[in-house]
């Protein structure tokens, strides 16, 4: 019975996923018939923890790091296959660990760590090398350990932004001070108070041209409409009548 289609995918997809985030780790040794055996999976920063272990026994040690290297692609780079370890899938591997373990390494040796190839060092040396992804590995010089790994490119060690100091409480409560007021610098302190002060300010000019513009028009329409109102003929000439019936009552 043949499982169901999805779980078969599934089963196929997991063990893709579980080495797809994984670079090869590839030493030639000195002493071949000594070297040590490796797992084909194994984590990577146990084995940069391990690297002191290989000794001290050597004059000059190489370190390449190639930009998301994977076990696939090993022959686009003409990398050999005949590395003494030889470790296929270096799971989680970290280009700030990888170097922090061969820095640890050299000081252990008292070896100098080196960028350059053609760097005229005396003494003992280790060069580490960095090489992007899809260009060639340079002409390495005569090394006695030759270490061949990567990583993905996004764990590229990054010099840190400097810190903003973080604004304290006296800072964030701290009021902004009045500026003081601006006067004319061209007008002396003592001369004339009309001179120095400035009257005629924008709300005044303002005010003053609705007072003139509309109140002022308004008013002098309201009183000629009042003074225009006349009494009707009739109601003057029942007036008079009331006063000549009184008068005569009077008499």
């Amino acid at each position: 019975m043949r499982p169901p289609r999805p779980l078969a995918l599934l089963a196929l997809a997991l063990p893709a996923a579980a080495f797809r985030d994984t670079s090869p780790l590839l030493i030639w040794l000195p002493h071949a018939p000594h070297a040590p055996l490796a797992p084909p999976l194994a984590d990577a920063a146990a084995v940069y923890s391990q690297l002191h272990t290989l000794g001290c026994d050597w004059h000059s040690a190489v370190a390449v790091h190639v930009d998301d290297l994977h076990s696939s692609c090993t022959a686009d780079y003409a990398i050999p296959p005949d590395a003494h370890v030889h470790i296929p899938y270096l799971s989680r591997p970290d280009r700030r660990a990888l170097d922090d373990s061969l820095e640890a390494w050299a000081r252990t040796c008292g070896a100098v760590v080196d960028d350059a190839v053609d760097a005229a060092v005396g003494g003992k040396r280790l060069v580490r090398l960095s090489v992007a992804n899809g260009e060639p590995i340079p002409p390495l010089p005569p090394s006695s350990i030759l270490l061949i790994t990567g990583s993905p490119s996004g764990s590229r060690p990054h010099k840190r932004q400097e810190e903003r100091p973080f604004p304290t409480h006296s800072s964030l409560t701290t009021r902004p001070t009045a500026s003081p007021p601006k006067h004319n610098a061209t007008v002396p302190a003592d001369g004339p108070l009309f001179d120095r002060v400035q009257i005629l300010t924008t709300p005044i000019i303002t005010a003053l041209l609705v007072t003139f513009g509309i109140f002022i028009p308004l008013a002098a329409f309201g009183v000629s409409a009042l003074a225009s109102i006349q009494v009707p003929p009739r109601m003057m000439e029942i007036g008079k009548g009331l006063v000549v019936g009184k008068e005569r009552k009077d008499q």
